[in-house]
């Protein structure tokens, strides 16, 4: 049954934990991962407090067996939502150094083609209030996603002719100094 829970972890909606790493800034992410870490492996070795497990003590030197790095594996990747081989416990064999390999997963991560179109317009819509962008790039955004919401709306239009043809005026003109960068 947990194998199940792990398999829609990392393929159905992204953990609780694993958006708060992807919003985090990345000055952050180490640390929301280290106390990750540390709270599994605190759970899988009995452990009361997370505080009792060092960050570069080896993991069988704090009584970590096979069966339990096989436990520790399945709880990360519940909770995480990444992918983990079923070595990285031995090959990253401490605290610090599990944390700093699921770091790179999550770094490397933007750039797997995996990555639900979901998640990339939440991170255009995180990205477009955080920033102050100026009048033009809005207008060229905007029509750009109305474009787009129109592919959605009428699945199967997507062709150019289509498109065209249901553009507005605005669209055109946008799509005119985008492509070819003139008014």
């Amino acid at each position: 049954m947990r194998e199940i829970a792990t398999v829609v972890a990392v393929q159905g909606e992204p953990s609780a934990l694993r958006i708060r790493i992807e919003s985090a800034p990345t000055s952050e992410r180490e640390q929301l991962l280290l106390e990750c870490v540390r709270r599994n492996v605190t759970g899988v070795l009995g452990h009361t407090s997370p505080s009792a497990v060092t960050t570069d003590r080896a993991l069988r030197e704090l009584g970590l067996d096979s069966l339990g790095a096989m436990e520790l594996r399945k709880r990360l990747v519940a909770e995480t939502g990444v992918h983990i081989a079923p070595s990285v416990v031995f090959d990253h064999p401490s605290v610090g150094g599990l944390t700093k390999y699921l770091l790179e997963q999550f770094e490397t991560a933007g750039t797997d083609a995996d990555v639900s179109v979901l998640d990339y317009i939440e991170r255009l819509g995180t990205s477009l209030t955080a920033r102050n962008i100026d009048t033009q790039l809005r207008a060229e955004v905007a029509a750009r996603l109305r474009a787009l919401a129109r592919i959605c709306e009428e699945p199967g239009t997507d062709s150019m002719t289509a498109r065209i043809e249901s553009a507005s005026d605005d669209d055109l003109f946008a799509f005119i100094r985008t492509e070819f960068g003139k008014d």
